[in-house]
């Protein structure tokens, strides 16, 4: 599953939120330097799915690693995703 990312870097806490079909916004706390805010999202994503389908998923950026707009692979389905994400910007 591809997905694009828009990232926001050096935000105040870590979020995201849909904003459009396989499209979404990930706030991270890292700058982008070095590649930090790279991993902190690929790790934030991660440790969203996994709290919601109890599986560890593999997902890689495959485009954009130096843009603030992404492609995203991820080995879970649109669903999963939207439902992790809609479960943690409802608390």
């Amino acid at each position: 599953m591809k997905i694009t990312v828009i990232a926001k870097p050096n935000a105040a806490s870590q979020k995201a939120e849909v904003v459009g079909d396989h499209k979404i916004k990930v706030w991270i706390k890292s700058k982008p330097i070095n590649g930090k805010a790279n991993t902190e999202i690929i790790q934030f994503l991660k440790k969203l799915l996994r709290s919601k389908t109890g599986t560890t998923h593999k997902i890689d950026i495959i485009q954009g690693t130096t843009s603030a707009s992404k492609v995203v692979e991820a080995t879970c389905t649109w669903s999963q995703i939207r439902t992790a994400l809609e479960a943690v910007s409802q608390k």
